[in-house]
């Protein structure tokens, strides 16, 4: 139900014999992006036991050290709490107390994404052992009044998803977490936008210009979009303009405008 002001919200709630509600603060205060968090380094723990380490192809923590270069280290002591220590080619890259972070700063050195839409407004975990910060997680309860929890996925794997109240706001705290992530529905359309200017080149007479403004964000948004080669172009065919600079507005209020 979408009621106008607080004290509608009130008079409601009082009426149905409701407790009063409480103000739900915007998603993008409850968080900061995976850098920012990564830069806050905490003091490396000492006398700390190794107890494991994860292995990104089984799913858990295990006695040996992963064959690839991006290692997670689980580190105990029964007097304090557990520390997680992210290591990039056997150099420490980051050292924390919170398992949820260790994870996510894993999963982003790696250059793997933890989290993927799921039908209109999910959000499906790809591997185990991620979850979202619980700040997202309470405020994606409260807003769309379901708790996140085990669900199947497409390929009829058993996975775990994050409900949200509507897509925009999911696509919203992953923007949040990393900040040039982009829509799946938007990198689809700029791989489709690239194939159609640079599969063929036309005549130079059916060539025109791209504005200087729609270069700069196709250039800012290159990699999560996955176009560098039509970033990198200047010009197109006559016919694809129009619908690059749709698509290109489309970009700039995706990543400027909250929900």
């Amino acid at each position: 139900m979408d009621l106008p002001t607080a004290e509608v919200a009130r008079v409601v709630s009082t009426a149905a014999g409701l407790a009063l509600p409480e103000r739900l603060m915007p998603l993008d205060e409850c968080v900061s992006p995976v850098a920012r968090v990564v830069a806050e380094t905490t003091e490396l723990r000492r006398n700390h036991r190794l107890a494991g380490f994860w292995n990104w192809e089984e799913g858990r923590f295990t006695s040996r050290p992963p064959l690839g270069e991006i290692q997670l280290e689980w580190y105990r002591r029964e007097d304090v709490p557990d520390a997680y220590v992210v290591r990039k080619g056997g150099e420490t890259v980051w050292h924390t107390l919170s398992r949820t972070w260790a994870f996510l700063l894993a999963a982003d050195t790696r250059r793997a994404s933890p989290f993927v839409p799921d039908g209109l407004r999910c959000l499906r975990r790809t591997q185990p052992g991620h979850c979202l910060p619980l700040p997202i997680g309470r405020w994606a309860t409260a807003a769309s009044g379901r708790c996140p929890g085990p669900s199947g996925s497409p390929a009829g794997e058993a996975g775990y998803t994050y409900p949200f109240p509507s897509a925009a706001y999911r696509d919203l705290a992953q923007r949040l977490l990393w900040p040039g992530s982009l829509p799946e529905t938007l990198v689809a359309r700029g791989r489709l936008l690239g194939n159609l200017a640079l599969s063929r080149q036309p005549s130079p007479e059916s060539m025109v210009a791209i504005p200087s403004w729609v270069s700069r964000i196709l250039e800012q948004h290159a990699a999560a979009l996955g176009c560098a080669r039509l970033a990198h172009a200047a010009c197109v065919p006559r016919r694809v303009l129009p619908q690059l600079l749709s698509f290109a507005r489309a970009v700039k209020q995706t990543t400027t405008n909250v929900p």
